[in-house]
């Protein structure tokens, strides 16, 4: 998991978020001292290092499971740096709730009972011991069973009941998007384009126009199905407008009027969009 990183240029002069592997940070750094501050947003426990060799700037790298910590100049005084976090609060305490909801995410489905989401709803994973010699899985309105043969130990029921039940995510992404393209693609008036489901970290779709290829995130299934039709609409309007000009925004308004709904639903709620995968 990627650590979330904000830099600032001087104690007042706000800088473009950058992304810094914690690892690169300088060797050059001072004792560090546990800190905490009181906002309107709420109380924020930090790591407090004073670096040497940094001169300018202040930086705030937040880490799993939500340790908040503050590189500084030594010539900036608590006050500044207190001020420093006031003013960033709210982003702080928004990227630690995400932490936390992680977290409590993985805590829920450590356990034997497991959820995972199909087009905006939660449904159990259910597994169960099986004589057959290889592993299945099926759904129905009572959610997933997967069968595990005897032959696998106790211990990697979880691991292979999710390694189930993500083949059968992609292969339902296949038939639920090729569908959703050939509905929407008629009603575009473009032909329908291929196909082809992904992994992407970042991507919910992509388009490529001259080659008329449609690359979908398997996971865009565990949203409601409007939400799911959103982003088809969008990729397949990108055929003819290639870009995010008002021409496209209004092609897609002409489907989607809430179109900005499902664009804020998949901002705030695409981090749970994540199958059980850790235990």
């Amino acid at each position: 998991m990627p650590v979330l990183d904000f830099l600032i240029d001087g104690p007042g002069k706000p800088a473009p978020h950058i992304f810094t592997p914690w690892t690169t940070m300088s060797p050059r750094l001072l004792e560090s001292v546990l800190n905490s501050v009181s906002t309107p947003d709420g109380v924020i426990n930090y790591r407090l290092t004073r670096s040497v060799k940094r001169k300018k700037t202040m930086q705030i790298c937040i880490r799993p499971p939500g340790e908040v910590a503050i590189f500084a100049p030594v010539s900036y005084s608590s006050r500044i740096i207190e001020c420093f976090l006031a003013r960033k609060a709210q982003w702080i305490m928004k990227k630690l709730d995400m932490f936390n909801n992680r977290e409590n995410l993985r805590v829920k489905n450590s356990s034997k009972d497991l959820q995972s989401l199909y087009l905006g709803r939660a449904y159990p994973v259910i597994w169960r011991s099986s004589q057959e010699k290889w592993g299945r899985i099926y759904f129905d309105d009572g959610g997933w069973v997967v069968q595990v043969p005897v032959s696998v130990d106790l211990a990697q029921y979880p691991p292979y009941a999710i390694n189930f039940l993500l083949k059968w995510y992609k292969s339902r992404a296949k038939v639920i998007l090729d569908e959703r393209v050939v509905k929407y693609a008629g009603l575009l008036g473009v032909p329908s384009p291929q196909v082809f489901i992904r992994s992407p970290k970042r991507l919910w779709g992509s388009c490529h126009p001259t080659k008329r290829i449609l690359h979908f995130n398997w996971k865009i299934i565990m949203a409601p199905l409007e939400t799911v039709d959103y982003i088809v609409v969008h990729e397949l309007s990108h055929i003819t407008v290639p870009n995010h000009s008002k021409m496209f925004w209004n092609r897609v308004h002409e489907f989607f009027p809430d179109f900005k709904e499902h664009h804020a639903w998949l901002k705030l709620n695409g981090h749970s969009l994540e199958l059980p995968l850790r235990f």
